[in-house]
């Protein structure tokens, strides 16, 4: 027996007019990306931002995998081809990789490492949502890629599935917290540990939370209501995950210096 794959829109052609202004905004990120890092490591904080941009690069190995489970097709015919393994994926997504899951890494654990509420963290990964919608639907509309399957996705908005704003999300914050838990794993020349950590969080977390649309999305004769099931599952277990993560590095926000005690007073001499 066969895999259960829906047929992919083969037909559609790379846009070249969009294509060569994405790539030309992504490589704009990534050399802004690459000076702030720098200057993170002149102002002496290390080279993990560097690192970690760099591991955000490496990341990019998971985008075929992940097209391969959640039905995302990037057409074919005229790709500038970043790599090439379950199916070729193009080069401005390397971009978004390098920055969002790298550097994006390595903001969040430095807000771990200065100290922010529960609260804050929603607020960045609300931030972190926008972004990733201002980013995809220009580039879904522009017709760069397509989310595709037996049915219309769960959630779906202007092409995107909600969904995915739940996996993107959650790989940069358990990467940071991560950091944040075992320094020692990552302190001197074991910071190099740090390249696969964009890779491994990203592919961890989507996992993790992705797999009951993964299933879904693959079963030909599910019922509708089935697929929002599994939808709606993803999401809660994505957002349960992220808030608890957010709960973690709110704990570790470094706390008050205390007061110094009173220095007592000297007892008088007694006097014979």
């Amino acid at each position: 027996m066969g895999f259960n794959f829906p047929r992919p829109p083969s037909q559609l052609t790379f846009p070249q007019t969009a294509q060569h202004i994405a790539n030309g905004a992504m490589a704009a990120l990534v050399i802004l990306a690459l000076i702030y890092s720098i200057y993170e490591w002149r102002a002496g904080r290390g080279p993990l931002a560097l690192i970690l941009l760099a591991g955000g690069a490496i990341s990019y190995l998971n985008e075929p995998m992940l097209d391969v489970l959640g039905l995302l097709w990037h057409p074919r015919p005229g790709q500038d081809i970043a790599i090439d393994t379950l199916g070729p994926v193009p080069m401005w997504g390397l971009g978004i990789y390098t920055v969002f899951f790298g550097t994006g890494t390595y903001l969040l654990y430095r807000a771990i490492t200065i100290g922010m509420t529960r609260r804050a963290f929603w607020i960045g990964i609300a931030i972190l949502f926008v972004v990733d919608m201002a980013v995809e639907l220009p580039l879904i509309g522009a017709g760069l890629y397509k989310y595709y399957g037996f049915r219309t996705p769960p959630f779906d908005v202007g092409g995107l599935p909600m969904y995915w704003l739940f996996m993107n999300a959650g790989a940069p914050l358990l990467g940071a917290c991560t950091l944040a838990a075992a320094p020692r794993v990552f302190a001197g020349v074991h910071v190099l540990r740090a390249l696969a950590l964009p890779m491994m969080m990203f592919a961890g977390f989507s996992l993790a939370t992705g797999w009951p649309i993964f299933t879904a999305l693959h079963m030909r004769t599910l019922p509708a209501w089935l697929e929002w099931g599994a939808a709606l599952l993803t999401v809660a277990i994505g957002a349960t995950a992220i808030h608890e993560l957010a709960g973690w590095a709110q704990q570790q926000a470094p706390g008050p210096a205390p007061e110094p005690l009173d220095e007592p007073e000297p007892v008088p001499a007694a006097v014979n």
